[in-house]
């Protein structure tokens, strides 16, 4: 009854269709697991002591609702901390089916908590839909010291073997619970399953997060001279400096015409022009400064005004403000630096823009101080005739890939590109925004600047190509690094992915098929599944899957593909953490800025 009082106090819409016994038996005849072979390797320990460890469910029960069925006894069929874990069998008729585990009372929690950790081993890859199993969603449900009830959503179930959920709770929550609190259960929703499908749970803890300063070996300094007033971050902490950039103007775009000249020209009614003058066009970029707008710039090539090329862009704040207004202007060395505040309900903002030309590139710098900026948005292409888009193989920003813009006549078509100078952004995310509506063209978006752990913002320090020619490879982006000391090396070889292999002996006959039809030169990855037998770590490891003979068996199989006159290389990055790795340290882990 406890139990169905608490379950009440979670705000339930109805009692639940039948409460059940957890069962604490456990069968002569369930087969003993293992636990995860790097976790073994390296003698892990928790982390952190768990409120729950799922060792003995006497008294234990759960609620089921909305046709929801389920059976959760102690087991040891799948192996994580302790000797037992708690395995869930679950079916149901639709998305309103749910249950609750819980106690036989309320378990006191002894101390305040931010965080909360639990081991799951889960039934489905979260790349790979199975509409057999979908993925269930896991919530905590807790009571305040003043009997408030609060559920804490945790994850959905998207991994087929054992991973860590951890959960930071959000600081509104944090900030409304009076401590110290009362563990009521846990709930798994979204049972639409109708056959019987199975998870196991471990190690349920709850504790408050120790956050140390960020420490580093000494860094090398960024290859460039900084803004005035900007640093080098992270780096420059060491001596030296970084290979790249190889040159002072970074991404400037290649223009293959010698003979030009570049002026600046302050005209009439507070405009001003920037001026590429060659054998090959003559570009002219305006600005009329008045509020801060980025659609202020307009451009032309040969007399003929083709775009606004930043329409709409500008600087986003953390605040609502009004339109900027203009504060000083100053015409130096063929540079202009424009001044504008925005008044916003905090005081005023204040964004300096920096415009000089380049060869065709119109170079725009942007500086707003103060952490106060969040975005700086490179708006569309506007008011252009015949918009079309073109993509860059290789050029892209992983789920997004800005674009050339080509434009005007068939016969004469002109190309642009707008470009944020990623040596010298001071941001911490680039996105891009295609497609055509009309005369207007979005072929790139912008840089964010998001909120650090601390709530902090960078000052915004940026640095815009914007460049127009007639020529399409003069709007292509320079890659300011030094050569690869293998580039050429590697251009005479084909290069290809095993996604393997998940049988060593099986791709070699694979490759001695291909080398018999005369491919001499070929670079062979092997993906991550040569580092692992199912779904434990593929990185930051240097020991090979168990399953398919260890060391031995890797260094075998390698050693057949370069008997083929080939190369063969190991996959690895640093961007995937496994929590079962042996290295494994929460520390390692990037963060979001809600931490």
């Amino acid at each position: 009854m406890e139990l169905l009082m608490s379950i009440i106090l979670f705000g339930a819409i109805k009692s639940p269709d039948r409460i059940v016994v957890a069962q604490n038996q456990v069968s002569d005849k369930e087969i003993l697991g293992q636990r995860p072979y790097e976790m073994v390797w390296a003698d892990r320990t928790e982390d952190h002591v768990p409120l729950i460890d799922f060792e003995d469910l006497t008294g234990w029960k759960f609620a089921l609702y909305n046709d929801a069925d389920a059976i959760f006894q102690r087991s040891r069929e799948q192996q994580m901390w302790g000797q037992y874990t708690g395995k869930l069998e679950y079916s149901g008729k639709s998305q309103e089916s749910k249950l609750i585990i819980s106690p036989s009372s309320p378990i006191n929690v002894p101390d305040t908590f931010d965080c909360i950790d639990l081991w799951c081993y889960g039934n489905n890859w979260g790349w790979v839909p199975d509409p057999s199993t979908p993925q269930v969603n896991l919530a905590i449900h807790i009571n305040d010291s003043e009997g408030q009830s609060y559920r804490i959503p945790l994850t959905n179930v998207r991994w087929k073997e054992w991973w860590l959920i951890h959960k930071r709770i959000e600081q509104e929550t944090l900030t409304n619970i009076k401590f110290p609190c009362q563990f009521i259960g846990i709930e798994v929703s979204g049972i639409s399953n109708t056959e019987r499908r199975t998870i196991y749970l471990d190690s349920l803890a709850f504790y408050t997060e120790e956050l140390k300063p960020i420490e580093f070996e000494p860094r090398p300094a960024r290859n460039l001279k900084p803004f005035p007033g900007q640093t080098h971050g992270l780096n420059g902490t060491g001596e030296g400096t970084l290979p790249f950039p190889v040159r002072e103007e970074t991404i400037l775009p290649t223009n293959y015409e010698a003979d030009f000249e570049n002026k600046v020209l302050e005209v009439e009614n507070g405009a001003f022009e920037f001026w590429y003058i060659g054998r090959d066009a003559n570009i002219c970029y305006t600005y009329r400064p008045q509020n801060g707008n980025l659609g202020e710039f307009t451009v032309e090539i040969d007399g003929q005004t083709i775009a606004k090329p930043l329409n709409d862009g500008g600087v986003h704040f953390i605040q609502e403000t009004e339109a900027g207004k203009l504060e000083s202007l100053k015409l130096e060395d063929n540079k202009l630096i424009v001044t504008f505040l925005y008044p916003s309900k905090d005081g005023a903002y204040q964004v300096q823009y920096q415009i000089q030309i380049w060869q065709k590139s119109l170079i725009l710098d942007v500086f707003c101080l103060g952490g106060i900026a969040t975005e700086l948005s490179l708006g569309k292409m506007a008011d252009v005739q015949n918009p079309q888009l073109i993509q860059i193989p290789y050029l892209t920003f992983g789920g997004s890939n800005p674009r050339i813009l080509m434009m005007g006549s068939s016969e004469k078509p002109s190309f642009a590109s707008v470009w944020v100078d990623w040596y010298r952004s001071n941001g911490s995310e680039l996105y891009s925004k295609e497609s055509v509506e009309g005369s207007n063209a979005y072929i790139n978006g912008g840089v964010r600047y998001n909120a650090k752990t601390d709530g902090k913002r960078n000052d915004m320090f940026e640095r815009l190509f914007i460049t127009i020619s007639p020529t399409f490879e003069e709007t292509l982006p320079t890659i300011a690094n030094p050569p690869s000391p293998w580039g050429k090396e590697a251009g005479n070889y084909l290069w290809q992915e095993t996604w393997g292999p998940q049988d060593y002996e099986k791709e070699h006959q694979r490759s001695k098929m291909l080398r018999s039809y005369g491919i001499e030169h070929l670079i062979q990855c092997n993906h991550e599944i040569t580092w692992r037998d199912e779904g434990e770590s593929f990185t930051l490891r240097t020991r090979s899957a168990p399953g398919k003979g260890g060391d031995e068996a890797l260094q075998k199989y390698v050693s057949a593909q370069k008997s083929l006159g080939w190369r063969s290389g190991l996959y690895t990055n640093y961007c995937d953490f496994s929590p079962v790795n042996e290295h494994w340290t929460p520390d390692g882990v990037q963060r979001t800025p809600q931490n």
